[in-house]
């Protein structure tokens, strides 16, 4: 069978999970391709974007990187 979008609607949505749970600082999407999540940062801050296979690895990650950026350690 053809591959199609509807095949990963459980990776979309828990990119979609991962994005409300992050607002307003983070947007996540799955990377069908790649088989990964990527979060990309909304604030003003330029932020490399994070990648991970793994959905509790990359929300922690992007919790650290928020810490980060609240310490000035990031810009």
């Amino acid at each position: 069978m053809k591959w199609n979008p509807a095949h990963d609607r459980g990776q979309q949505q828990v990119a979609a999970a991962l994005t409300r749970d992050h607002l307003p600082y983070w947007w996540v999407r799955w990377s069908y391709p790649d088989r990964w999540w990527e979060a990309y940062f909304t604030g003003p801050a330029t932020v490399t974007p994070l990648r991970s296979a793994d959905p509790a690895e990359l929300s922690q990650r992007m919790r650290s990187t928020l810490v980060e950026l609240a310490k000035g350690r990031l810009r």
